[in-house]
């Protein structure tokens, strides 16, 4: 929806700047919009910056990404009172009459609009577009996120991106296969597939996650294939088989595991049980040793009780995760769970929290610890007064002295100590 504006038709060289808030999808889409403005002639300018036109790409995961989203949209016109602002992303799905009254909004797009953000930036006569266009970069890294699938089958309560993202739908392989070459031709060493549940991809010229992750592995000149977070229940042998026989899959998995008790398993309407769970991250850390695995644990969910995260509390402990990502319940609109009671007191949820910070800062120690002496290799994504800072396979960030500026290609490395969560290292 257009609250004021209306763009002319002729204009040519106008700046856009773009700000994302949250997930790797997003970003994907951010990226995706830029190419296509780009195409028409607009050119990308840092947020912070002076443009005609800023276009923040929303979140609402949580209760946070909506502050951040509306604080994010708010800034443009102090930078220039006469900016166009446009709000999409899924919070802009969801809630459009919320974010249209924030203070100098101009313009509202849902996602399926994102593909024609040309059309309403410049004019009627832009063609119309039914999917976004193959990125061509991505944010000035060696690292870039692909996306494979949109949208969700799942049913969890607390979880309204289902709602924003619609039915899981998959991206044909073949369009896959070349907007990787085509990253790979222009210099992008690492590859990560996303979108919001990548475990239910499936095409019928390769089937299943496993068989596209096949048919990539087939491409000249890629280094290092990567998968954003997986559902547990969508994680196969073949799949472990794989990232343990194949170098260049990093070996690093994310995995959602969200409580430890089964009776909130249940109320989140998660499709397995903490046994299940447990039984596949013993499974895969036996068969990839070294492997990085994270996971996603919420804590004061309606009706979560001190025994419930007990439980939750013993798993994190004996599972080997190597980080982890805390989140505090929120109540999202659209959500079955919104109806719950929220019952578990604010204070009480910041004290379970710092129970979980604590484990996981342990386990982050304990899993770099382990990496001390070991050769990695990491793919560089800055250098700054001659020290690169790269990730490796399992998801560990390094920093490594390096006699030359060039950042084109994998470093071999030997971790030799620590600085807080960065591995410090020297070249092979």
């Amino acid at each position: 929806m257009s609250k004021t504006k209306e763009v002319s038709s002729k204009a040519r060289d106008i700046t856009v700047a773009f700000k994302t808030i949250g997930c790797k999808l997003n970003q994907y889409e951010t990226e995706a919009m830029k190419t296509i403005l780009r195409q028409h002639g607009c050119m990308v300018v840092p947020f912070d910056t002076h443009a005609d036109f800023y276009i923040v790409n929303t979140c609402t995961v949580t209760s946070r990404a909506d502050y951040k989203s509306r604080l994010a949209l708010r800034k443009p016109k102090r930078i220039n009172p006469d900016a166009t602002v446009i709000a999409t992303g899924c919070y802009a799905q969801l809630e459009p009459e919320t974010i249209g009254s924030i203070e100098g909004v101009d313009m509202v797009l849902p996602n399926d609009q994102k593909a024609n953000i040309a059309r309403h930036i410049l004019g009627d006569d832009i063609p119309k577009l039914s999917e976004l266009p193959p990125i061509q970069s991505f944010l000035d890294r060696k690292r870039a996120f692909i996306r494979i699938e949109n949208g969700c089958d799942y049913s969890c309560t607390y979880c309204r991106v289902r709602v924003a993202r619609g039915k899981a739908v998959s991206i044909p392989a073949p369009r896959i296969i070349n907007e990787i070459k085509g990253l790979i031709d222009n210099g992008y060493l690492e590859i990560v597939l996303t979108g919001v549940n990548i475990g239910l991809y499936h095409d019928d010229a390769v089937s299943n996650l496993v068989g596209l992750i096949k048919e990539i592995m087939k491409i000249d000149g890629l280094y290092r294939l990567r998968i954003s977070s997986i559902e547990p229940t969508e994680i196969r042998d073949e799949l472990i088989d794989l990232m343990a026989n194949e170098t260049r899959f990093a070996n690093h998995l994310h995995i959602p595991m969200q409580s430890g008790s089964d009776r909130i398993l249940k109320l989140m309407g998660r499709r397995y049980s903490s046994s299940d769970y447990e039984a596949l991250i013993m499974r895969i850390s036996e068969k990839i040793p070294y492997i990085g695995l994270g996971g996603d644990v919420m804590v004061g969910f309606p009706g979560e009780t001190d025994n419930d995260f007990a439980k939750t509390v013993k798993l994190v402990e004996k599972l080997p995760f190597t980080y982890l990502h805390i989140f505090t319940y929120s109540p999202r609109k659209d959500t079955p769970a919104f109806a719950m009671k929220d019952d578990v007191p604010s204070q009480v949820k910041k004290e379970r929290y710092e129970v979980l910070r604590t484990i996981r800062n342990n386990k982050i120690n304990i899993f770099l610890n382990s990496l001390i002496g070991r050769e990695e290799t990491i793919i560089p994504e800055r250098i700054v007064n001659g020290v690169v800072e790269g990730l490796s396979g399992n998801y560990a960030r390094a920093r490594v002295s390096c006699i030359n500026n060039d950042i084109s290609e994998p470093l071999r490395i030997i971790v030799i100590g620590r600085d807080k969560d960065i591995l410090i290292a020297k070249k092979c």
